[in-house]
């Protein structure tokens, strides 16, 4: 941008520029200081499924046993270039666009893709009309397009909506535009023109409404699981028992979010307390326990005590005290060591 409008740029130009970089450095800084750790996560590069699928799987299935000298096509270096090929391919998918979205689940809807389907129609005519009319900013929107992958495509989890939000200005951008100029290209027949523009109308609105019945309706429910759905239920029971020790499975989860915002549990006693597991590997640090609180990986009822509530997930054979999701699926089941039958220790 500063290459392009570089005759108008004057003097107050530079200096408004300079701030602007200075501030904006400290902003990037700040996010990258904390971003740094999460790419040892989320990044591509040293992933070893995607290394495995990309290069090993090749390299180990005896294909080159004569000794074909194909097999050094197969490396870092390549899996690695065909992986960033195909996740930028893959934010212009149709799939991830109109239909499913991305991979995280609590930054999708499901069966219902990140913009509307009459959007596709009308980005293509943005793209033809920039490129007919000669837009003389149109290549602006056009780079901004192509750039936007670039915060996501080095991912493991790509397509990833949340990443790939910079993508949204320029598609909505193309959109409103290509609409825009096919009602113009009608402007000397109004009947046509107020025709169109009530049809393009009312096909918004239709995918407006399916999108506030799918996220204000199904969402909580198709997603209820994952957004931690019945860790207030479990939170007020252990509220309601506090001379008992609580045993809840599934760090992974983060339950002990929960326990601290609703039985609104002191910061600095739960900074003296926590007690996190060895990270193996990964950045994120999942809790072990703290106070009267404990989170394993698994529980085994054989070895349940006196005096501990648990949270388990559920059997089968459990048929009480069962917390269950909006669908009826169970989630967890409570118990203490008298609610155990003693042969089989499931919940009846």
């Amino acid at each position: 941008l500063v290459f392009y409008f570089r005759p108008k740029i004057t003097k107050s130009n530079i200096l408004s520029g300079i701030l602007y970089c200075a501030i904006l450095f400290v902003v990037v800084w700040s996010i990258a200081r904390g971003g740094i750790n999460e790419i040892k996560d989320v990044g591509l590069f040293s992933n070893r499924d995607i290394l495995y699928n990309r290069v090993d799987r090749y390299l180990g299935d005896n294909s080159y046993a004569l000794g074909d000298n194909l097999y050094k096509i197969h490396n870092r270096l390549t899996g690695i270039a065909y992986q960033l090929g195909q996740n930028y391919i893959a934010s212009f998918s149709p799939k991830f666009l109109f239909d499913e979205g991305g991979q995280g689940v609590l930054h999708n809807l499901g069966y219902f893709g990140w913009l509307y389907q009459i959007d596709f129609f009308f980005i293509i005519l943005g793209v033809i009309f920039i490129c007919w009319k000669r837009e003389r900013l149109g290549w602006i929107v056009l780079a901004w397009l192509a750039i936007s992958p670039l915060t996501s495509f080095f991912t493991k989890d790509h397509p990833s909506s949340t990443r790939l939000f910079p993508m949204s200005g320029a598609f909505a951008i193309l959109s409103a535009y290509g609409a825009s100029e096919l009602i113009a290209f009608f402007e000397k027949k109004s009947k046509v023109k107020y025709l169109l523009s009530l049809v393009i109308a009312i096909i918004f609105a239709a995918n407006f409404l399916f999108f506030l019945d799918y996220y204000f309706v199904h969402f909580n429910n198709f997603r209820a699981r994952f957004l931690y759905y019945g860790f207030k239920e479990a939170a007020m029971m252990v509220n309601a028992n506090p001379d008992k020790k609580v045993v809840l499975i599934g760090p992974e989860n983060f339950p002990y979010i929960n326990f601290l915002f609703y039985s609104q549990y002191d910061p600095n006693k739960f900074r003296s307390e926590v007690v996190y597991y060895p990270q193996g590997g990964t950045e994120f640090r999942f809790v072990k326990g703290f106070g009267r609180f404990e989170f394993p990986w698994a529980i085994d009822r054989v070895f349940s005590q006196d005096g501990v509530l648990y949270f388990d997930r559920t059997r089968p054979a459990d048929s009480r005290n069962i917390i269950r999701l909006p669908s009826g699926e169970p989630l967890f089941t409570y118990y203490t060591l008298s609610d155990l039958d003693p042969l089989t220790t499931d919940v009846r």
